[in-house]
């Protein structure tokens, strides 16, 4: 199945509520807004995290790191309404998720782009791989906005780029077993040329 769809939808599902929540601070400082929030959240990321699970195409190591960046964003989504039905606020300790989860995205990107890098046909996924990173980095380290939520806008579209790539549509039956895409599944992580 092709994975830009899920993409599409998944990174929309994250990027609109913190864009609204930046033009239109005042309708999502209450409780409705905090549901609405992490109901985009748990969506987007279960989304996204199907998306990870194909790049194991390019990289076998990068996709298990993007996967667990995205499963602890899900951890994050659900610390963040326990923390705030427990506590009536969201507490400092639910973000520790959210920074685990976008250092295993940043990472995980790394090393994707560095295992498909002398693929010319992965191109596309390269590239999205690393502004899903570097954005999703930027966004943790800067956590002033607007430059905090243009960064996390940033790195949720770039899911869109990478999952563009035709490389990561086809099923593995369908692909040649020989193909460069797939040399890491012989033993390597490292796709060859």
């Amino acid at each position: 199945m092709n994975p830009f769809p899920r993409a599409v939808i998944g990174s929309l599902l994250l990027a609109v509520p913190v864009g609204a929540e930046a033009v239109l601070d005042e309708p999502f400082d209450n409780l409705a807004g905090d549901v609405l929030f992490v109901i985009t959240q748990l969506l987007g990321w279960a989304l996204l995290l199907t998306v990870a699970r194909r790049v194991r195409r390019l990289s076998t190591w990068g996709a298990r790191l993007l996967v667990a960046g995205c499963a602890f964003q899900l951890v994050f989504s659900l610390a963040y309404v326990v923390s705030l039905l427990s506590e009536g606020e969201v507490a400092d300790w639910a973000f520790l998720p959210f920074l685990l989860g976008f250092v295993c995205l940043a990472v995980g990107s790394g090393v994707t782009v560095r295992s498909s890098r002398r693929v010319r046909e992965a191109r596309l996924a390269t590239r999205g791989a690393a502004l899903v990173g570097g954005l999703g980095l930027a966004a943790v380290v800067v956590g002033t906005d607007p430059w905090h939520d243009i960064a996390l806008i940033g790195s949720y579209l770039s899911w869109q780029l990478l999952a563009a790539d035709r490389h990561l549509h086809s099923s593995p039956s369908r692909v040649h077993r020989h193909s460069p895409l797939l040399a890491h599944r012989d033993g390597g992580d490292r796709v060859r040329p």
